[in-house]
């Protein structure tokens, strides 16, 4: 089984034009015979977390150094 990762930006959601494209070039592709498994990560709705210096710190400290804040960031 195939998988997409539709990542979605816009602020004008299902207003937006690409939004829409991108939505029937998935919903043609679900429609394959194999099938495809779609996840949908808006951008927009759910922003990604900033990286700060306490998220790369904690990524090279094993997990039972980390500081509170290293843990909670990462």
């Amino acid at each position: 089984m195939k998988k997409i990762l539709l990542v979605l930006s816009s602020p004008r959601g299902a207003q937006s034009h690409s939004h829409q494209i991108a939505h029937r070039i998935v919903e043609d592709l679900r429609l394959q015979p194999a099938g495809a498994e779609v996840v949908v990560r808006d951008v927009s709705k759910e922003p990604l977390p900033y990286v700060s210096e306490a998220f790369v710190s904690g990524l090279f400290t094993p997990p039972e150094k980390r500081t509170p804040e290293e843990a909670r960031a990462t």
